[in-house]
C-alpha cells in the first residue's frame, strides 16, 4: 500500500477568510445601498413639485435585509405631512401651478429609472472591492 501526506500552506488562512467574508460583503453592500439611497433622494427631490418644499423634504430611504437579500427603499412615509400628497402626485392625480419642468408625475419612478446605471456601477464597485486579490 502506498501512503502520502499533502500539506497546503495557507489553507487555514483561506478557510478563516471565507468564514469572515460574508459579513464584509454585507457591510460593503450596505454602504453602497446607502450611497444609492442618497442619490435617489436627491434625484426624486429635484423632480418633486415644489410648492412648500414639504414633499421634497419628506423623501427618505431605508437600507434593510429580507429573505431575498439586502435592499434600499426610497419613499415618502405615509405618516409624514406630505405622505398622501406624495403618493397622489407620483400617480399624477395632482397638478401644481408653475411646476418646474420635469416635476410631478412619477417623480419617484423616474428618479430610479434615471439613476439605474449609476446604482449598478456603485454596487459593481463595492463587489470589486470585496473580491480584490491582495
Amino acid at each position: 500500500m502506498f501512503k502520502f501526506d499533502i500539506k497546503i500552506n495557507g489553507l487555514d488562512d483561506l478557510l478563516r477568510f471565507l468564514k469572515e467574508e460574508p459579513g464584509r460583503i454585507e457591510k460593503r453592500f450596505q454602504g453602497g445601498l446607502e450611497d444609492i439611497g442618497k442619490i435617489l433622494i436627491k434625484q426624486a427631490g429635484d423632480w418633486a413639485p415644489e410648492d412648500t418644499g414639504q414633499l421634497r423634504d419628506s423623501i427618505v430611504f431605508k437600507v434593510g435585509k429580507n429573505v431575498k437579500g439586502q435592499f434600499v427603499k426610497v419613499y415618502v412615509p405615509m405618516r409624514s405631512k406630505a405622505g398622501a400628497y406624495a403618493n397622489k402626485m407620483n400617480e399624477g392625480h395632482y397638478r401644481v401651478r408653475n411646476m418646474k419642468s420635469g416635476a410631478g408625475r412619477q417623480f419617484m419612478d423616474r428618479a430610479l429609472s434615471r439613476r439605474t446605471t449609476e446604482a449598478h456601477d456603485i454596487m459593481e464597485k463595492e463587489l470589486n472591492k470585496t473580491v480584490e486579490v491582495k
